[in-house]
């Protein structure tokens, strides 16, 4: 889920980018697929936001608590 556009001052509230991340990697493994995370920075970002200042740590810690 897009963190932020770029040039666009709203921001996806965290926790629902936690919320989806983390619903669609269940839905993933519930199904047998494997997943991943692309999106180390920038829109998408989950570690990095723009110019690099740091994103909300939410998305991170979904993933986190999934192992």
């Amino acid at each position: 889920m897009i963190r932020q556009e770029y040039g666009n001052a709203y921001v996806m509230p965290a926790e629902y980018r936690a919320a989806y991340v983390r619903d669609m990697m269940a839905r993933a493994e519930a199904h047998g697929f494997s997943w991943s995370v692309w999106g180390y920075g920038g829109a998408f970002g989950i570690v990095d936001a723009f110019d690099g200042a740091k994103a909300e740590p939410n998305v991170m810690d979904a993933i986190r608590s999934l192992h």
